[in-house]
Formats: structure tokens, C-alpha cells, sequence
């Protein structure tokens, strides 16, 4: 069970979301919640990939968001001693040291 995380965060630009987010773009163009079933859905989004194929998709106007710059996680897993299990993990320049904390 996760029990907290620190770091820094802001807004989005919503002329940049980050590219791991790109895929989700025309998901999100083509989504009309009041739709029945996943084949026009489907449809739709393809529809969507066709008329911007190649070229970024843009955008909606309404998108945004917050970008999560993680610093430190701490997780605990109980035991039944009330001993918990409890791991610290902190971004460092070469990635994620874990540390084992005490109960």
C-alpha cells in the first residue's frame, strides 16, 4: 500500500503534452461518452488516426492536466505483528534507490 509520495508538479501546456500521452489523443477526440458499445468508438478513432495521419494530432481545447515529478515513494505491506514492511524509494541521478525503513 503506497502511503505517500513527495515531489514537484505543475499544469500541462496543452500545446505539449508529453509523448507518452500522444496515443491518448485521438482516444480522446473521437470519445462521446453517450455512445453505445466500443464499435463506434472504434470507428471513430480510426477515423480520427486516418484524417491526421502523419502529422500530430491536435489537442483538444478542453485538455489538460498535471505533470508529477516524483522524488520519494514510501510503501508499506502489513504484517500481522503491526511490523510493517516499509520501502522507501528516491529518484536519484542513475534511477531508483530502495531503502528498507524501520517499522
Amino acid at each position: 500500500m503506497a502511503r505517500q509520495a513527495a515531489g514537484r508538479h505543475g499544469r500541462c501546456l496543452l500545446g505539449d503534452p508529453p509523448a507518452r500521452l500522444a496515443g491518448s489523443v485521438p482516444g480522446r477526440r473521437r470519445s462521446r461518452r453517450w455512445w453505445p458499445g466500443a464499435t463506434r468508438l472504434d470507428v471513430r478513432y480510426r477515423e480520427v488516426e486516418e484524417r491526421f495521419a502523419g502529422q500530430d494530432v491536435p489537442v483538444p481545447p478542453e485538455w489538460g492536466g498535471y505533470r508529477v515529478q516524483p522524488a520519494t515513494f514510501e510503501f508499506w505491506q502489513g504484517r500481522r505483528s503491526r511490523l510493517h514492511d516499509r520501502l522507501l524509494y528516491a529518484r536519484t541521478a542513475s534511477g531508483w534507490e530502495i531503502t528498507r525503513l524501520a517499522p
